[in-house]
């Protein structure tokens, strides 16, 4: 099953965003309500901008149809349209038409892998902008760490 990542991502987010709103009803945690509430306001806002952003990358979409037609029709005719030729030199046309068709259908092929391609690098893109926050926020709780040693 394929998992949706920004419906993944907002989830996740507003889960993190739960766990924080819930620390700060905690006796032992209220030196650090207000990191508390600036850590669950930050997930509950990636969580807005991933939502944002769900809409900005529609996935590329490709005509299956197109190709198992374009095959069915290879497969069905081509050998009746060489036997029907008339010279061995017509029958070669035919084969070299068909290798270009086959040649401009992966082509085709390509472009869309390509596009697939720039459409998952700009998410990851996006996934990496995020993770450099967590990354922040990482760095917040170290420091709030320190306010609890010694």
């Amino acid at each position: 099953m394929e998992i949706d990542i920004f419906d993944f991502i907002i989830d996740l987010e507003n889960d993190i965003a739960e766990l924080y709103s819930r620390l700060k009803s905690f006796n032992n945690f209220t030196e650090s309500f207000s990191v508390f509430e600036f850590m669950s306001a930050h997930s509950k806002g990636h969580a807005g901008e991933i939502a944002e952003i769900k809409g900005k990358y529609a996935k590329p979409k490709i005509d299956n149809m197109f190709f198992l037609n374009v095959q069915r029709d290879i497969k069905n005719s081509c050998l009746n349209e060489i036997r029907n030729a008339g010279s061995l030199a017509e029958s070669m046309e035919i084969l070299a038409r068909t290798e270009e068709l086959v040649g401009r259908m992966y082509q085709l092929l390509s472009g869309h892998y390509r596009k697939l391609a720039e459409h998952y690098s700009a998410i990851a893109g996006e996934i990496d902008h995020f993770a450099g926050e967590e990354f922040k926020h990482r760095d917040m709780m170290k420091k709030e760490a320190a306010r609890y040693q010694g």
